[in-house]
Parts: C-alpha cells; structure tokens; sequence
C-alpha cells in the first residue's frame, strides 16, 4: 500500500485496523482456514499468514482474488473504506481523491499542515489519482502570465491542482506567496546556483527574484480546462 496515499485518506476517513486485520476478520467472517483460502486463490498458506500479519501484502491479481474469495472490493480490502456510506471524495477502482478549489485569498490563508476537513463548506470540488506526496487543492488560473506563445502554456480559466507537502525543485510550476504578502502567483520555479526566480511562460511578464521570505504554497501537479461554467 501507498503510504503517502494512506495518510491522505486517513485524514478524511476514519480508517480502522490494517489491511493484514481486515484480511484476518474477512476469513473468519467466512469461516475460512488460511490453507482453505490459499487454495482458493491459489497461494501458499504462508503467503496467507504473512498478509495477515504485515510482513507483506497482497497486490494486483492476489488483491483481486482475494476481493472475490472474501466477497468485498479491492480497496475496501485495502482501505477499509465502504465507498456506499461516505462522500464520493474517494472512488473505487480508480482510487481518485477529491480536493478543493479555493479562491486566491483561500489559497494564501492556507496553514501548514493542510486540514482539508476544515474547508468543508468549500462548494466545488474536482476529482484526480495524480500521485501526490500530502494533500492538495485547486486553483483558477486568473491572468495570462502562464499563457505562452509556444511550448507549455496554461491559459487564463485553467484549474490548476497543487501537492501541498512537495518540495519545490528547478522547473516545477508553483503557487507562492511573496514576502508574507496577501497575494500569490503562480509562475515557474527556476534556479541559477544560489540565486532563486519565479518565472512566466508569458514573456511580456517580467522576471521575479526571491528570497528566503517567499512562500511555496504548492506545487502544481495537474492541470484541467473546462469549457462550461460550473452551476451555482
């Protein structure tokens, strides 16, 4: 299991036990043997014991002969979750994670670390699997800084998502907020030996310089472009 992805979920689910617990209660719930089991999705009944007791788990094809020998989803396996009595923030299968998008004040006002639970009066939310290492948000592109005449280019109307807990390394597209001000910019994060800058991909925006009192929100991990409004 995705540790990273686990730590995320936790925080907006009450997750109990481990999957190896899980695995343990199903089989009983069966009355199944760890030999009858094994025999049932064809592993040794030591691979069976180690998943029980953590020493390793179950993954791919195991995983979802196990789902069908126990009678329960893949990653309510995993997870723990019963995706029929929560919010759609996490779907099955595909194991998408919803997050937020927020205003720029919103974003600005963000403390370390994110608590998406607290932003639960936030009204629009967008879904994405993008592996990222904490939690995350969106935000509206609102100017056309990012807009460039070729190449990479992310116009004015592009939701942006951002990894709240991911360093910030040459190239990497960021949300930041400048010397403890009120606004933020989304621009590239570019680094000429010691020196540190925030660039647009727009070349009639100018170059900007910073130091050690700017602020990396976010690092931007997905884009999308919607050609509708969203209902109100």
């Amino acid at each position: 299991m995705d540790s990273k992805k686990r730590n995320v979920l936790s925080k907006r689910f009450k997750i109990d036990g481990t999957l190896g617990e899980r695995l343990l209660a199903l089989r009983k719930m069966r009355k199944l043997t760890q030999r009858d089991l094994a025999k049932i999705i064809r592993v040794s009944h030591v691979t069976i014991s180690q998943w029980e007791s953590g020493d390793s788990e179950p993954s791919g094809s195991n995983l979802i002969a196990l789902s069908f020998a126990l009678e329960c989803s893949p990653t309510g396996l995993m997870y723990g979750i019963d995706f029929d009595s929560v919010e759609a923030e996490v779907q099955p299968n595909t194991l998408c994670i919803r997050y937020p998008v927020l205003t720029s004040l919103q974003a600005s006002r963000l403390e370390d670390p994110l608590d998406v639970n607290a932003l639960k009066d936030i009204k629009l939310w967008f879904e994405s699997d993008a592996p990222l290492e904490g939690d995350g948000f969106w935000t509206l592109v609102d100017n056309d800084s990012m807009t460039a005449p070729v190449g990479i280019s992310i116009p004015v109307g592009t939701y942006v998502l951002y990894d709240f807990s991911r360093e910030a390394v040459n190239g990497d597209f960021v949300l930041a907020k400048l010397n403890k001000s009120a606004s933020i910019t989304f621009k590239q994060f570019v680094t000429d030996g010691e020196h540190k800058f925030l660039k647009a991909l727009n070349p009639a925006w100018p170059l900007i310089q910073i130091d050690d009192g700017c602020e990396i929100i976010g690092v931007a991990v997905e884009t999308k472009l919607r050609f509708v409004k969203n209902n109100d």
